[in-house]
């Protein structure tokens, strides 16, 4: 919804104010207005230091996006303001520790992933599977938790990926594991 109505105040912004180029500042740890901005088709410009004070007179940095008409028309044309491609939430199972205030990085094009898909990207010495589930897109480790066997070359139903390797299933959108020789322990053990 925030997504949508940041759209509509953009548009609305251009249209009938003739403005030229919109910026929106975020703090930096505020990742989810981040996220709505890029979303919207905003685009990242950077951090500004001592942006402003807070109430004692400290200097507080801010995250800077800005669009402008010729942004909003590509953005549009390439489909990403009309895609509507959810960002499903992470487990806090599957959250690397430091992550959830770290900065965006782009790591793959939207493109290069088909619906229902998944994507294996390798950055640094990470190794992440990008995965299009029914709750929207997910990013996380790419080894199964039970032997380590890519997640990236199983196969993905919903948001439960199979492992390749052994009957273990897991679930990328709860951190859950749906394999049924962990479901029999689970219910022996109630």
């Amino acid at each position: 919804m925030a997504v949508r109505a940041l759209r509509l105040v953009t548009r609305w912004g251009f249209d009938r104010l003739g403005i030229d180029r919109l910026a929106l500042w975020t703090l930096p740890g505020n990742v989810a207005s981040q996220a709505v901005a890029e979303k919207a088709g905003f685009r990242f410009e950077g951090l500004i230091r001592n942006w402003e004070s807070d109430r004692d007179d400290r200097p507080v940095d801010a995250v800077m996006y800005s669009m402008t008409p010729d942004d909003l028309a590509e953005a549009s044309a390439d489909g990403r303001v009309s895609a509507g491609v959810p960002i499903a939430d992470t487990p806090r199972e599957l959250r690397a520790p430091g992550t959830r205030a770290a900065p965006f990085v782009e790591i793959a094009e939207i493109a290069d992933l088909a619906p229902r898909g998944m994507l294996r990207v390798t950055r640094a010495d990470l190794d992440l599977v990008v995965a299009w589930t029914d709750r929207g897109l997910v990013v996380t480790d790419d080894r199964c938790p039970h032997m380590a066997a890519p997640l990236s070359i199983g196969d993905l139903a919903g948001c439960v990926v199979a492992c390749p390797l052994h009957e273990g299933r897991f679930d990328l959108c709860t951190g859950e594991d749906r394999s049924d020789a962990h479901d029999r322990r689970a219910r022996r053990r109630r």
